[in-house]
């Protein structure tokens, strides 16, 4: 009987042993999911951010007279060009390492007749994730908001508006 009761309480003792490092080991790996996720989202937002300092700084786009660049500022009719050049998806390509997986569009804030507040927006680079069966396919997505100033070289006129990025993880 006694040796039972010893059998017994070696046995309890292995299994509380075994059973705090399972635990134990299961809650740190669960925190440390928790904040690789956090990272994971914090650096998608910062990608984002990235994207649109790309947009603002990028020559293709910016407004010059004379040779004198105006920061944050975008040449609408460079703009137009630009955005019908990405198009092409070879030349897309040339721009998918600065962007990576992101839809990125220039709107007109105001002036504008618009009830909502934006109009004249232009479509600059759309490149989604897609998967396997050719659908657009993501985990997360962040929106990044940068006001910008728009230049009508036509008319030459200034706007106000907004640098619009989504940025995407697949």
């Amino acid at each position: 009987m006694k040796g039972q009761i010893r059998m017994f309480e070696t046995i309890a003792v292995l299994v509380v042993f075994f059973f705090l490092p399972v635990t134990g080991i299961s809650f740190y790996f669960g925190a440390q999911k928790s904040s690789i996720e956090k990272e994971r989202v914090r650096l998608v937002e910062l990608s984002a951010l990235q994207s649109a300092l790309r947009v603002l700084h990028l020559p293709d786009l910016d407004c010059s007279v004379l040779g004198a660049r105006s920061e944050n500022c975008i040449d609408t009719l460079k703009l137009e060009i630009f955005s019908d050049m990405l198009k092409d998806e070879n030349i897309a390509l040339d721009y998918f390492e600065g962007f990576g997986f992101a839809n990125i569009s220039v709107r007109q804030a105001w002036p504008c007749p618009d009830l909502n507040g934006f109009c004249g927006g232009m479509v600059l680079y759309d490149n989604p994730p897609i998967n396997s069966e050719g659908k657009v396919s993501y985990s997360y997505a962040t929106k990044t908001l940068s006001p910008v100033l728009l230049y009508d070289a036509w008319h030459d006129l200034h706007y106000f508006g907004v640098v619009e990025v989504t940025s995407y993880v697949a």
